[in-house]
């Protein structure tokens, strides 16, 4: 009897070891940058804030102390990082500064944190995540302008004053284009006056009809007044 209450409690006591190590094993997750991007590439970084969020699994886990590490590579986070906060006493998770130099243009940060909670165990380290800047300089931006390399072929026309004109095959083109879009819009704009033209024309048939009808109708009444 003994032995059954023995192992009954020592199976208690094993299985609350276990239960006090799965809820250490925990990390930070959903790592953002600024207003809540996630791996941001091609922005403006400036005054940069990180924030991440704690595990839903662990009922009354609450943050007390975190650890932020930025570095230039994945690699480099653990062995040779470029900032790390150390051990910061704070409950905040969101919008967390960071003193680190602002990135250059197209430079890219890997950045991971761990936290500790109330019981004062810290957790495992968040998965790395990263950043990368922007063109942060007008000086980085290059363009070159769109254009027709080939060889233009030029055609000659008489102008108004008698001289002749080289102009490019493709431009007396672009004018024909051009001709014919304003033939169209005054073909439009003719259709739409001939139409408006028939429809008083109809307008004033009917209102002649109409007179002649009230001519009739009065002959009739004059000639049986008469009577």
């Amino acid at each position: 009897m003994k032995r059954r209450i023995f192992a009954a409690v020592a199976a208690i006591f094993v299985a609350g070891v276990c239960t006090f190590a799965g809820e250490g094993k925990f990390k930070p997750l959903k790592l953002t940058v600024g207003e809540f991007y996630e791996n941001p590439i091609g922005m403006s970084l400036e005054n940069l804030k990180f924030s991440w969020q704690l595990p839903a699994n662990g009922q009354g886990l609450r943050q007390t102390a975190y650890q932020l590490v930025v570095a230039r590579s994945k690699g480099e986070l653990s062995e040779n990082p470029l900032w790390d906060s150390g051990k910061v006493d704070s409950s905040e998770s969101v919008w967390v500064g960071a003193g680190i130099p602002e990135p250059k243009s197209r430079e890219r940060y890997f950045w991971k944190v761990r936290v500790w909670d109330e019981a004062g165990r810290a957790s495992e380290w968040s998965e790395p995540a990263y950043f990368e800047a922007g063109l942060t300089k007008n000086s980085d931006w290059s363009a070159k302008w769109i254009s027709n390399t080939a060889e233009q072929e030029f055609e000659t026309i008489k102008g108004r004053d008698g001289k002749d004109k080289k102009i490019l095959k493709l431009q007396q083109a672009v004018i024909l284009i051009y001709l014919f879009s304003m033939f169209s819009k005054l073909k439009a704009k003719l259709l739409l006056i001939i139409l408006i033209l028939l429809i008083i024309l109809k307008i004033l048939a009917l209102m002649f009809c109409l007179l002649i009808k009230c001519v009739k109708a009065l002959k009739k009444l004059s000639m049986k007044l008469r009577v």
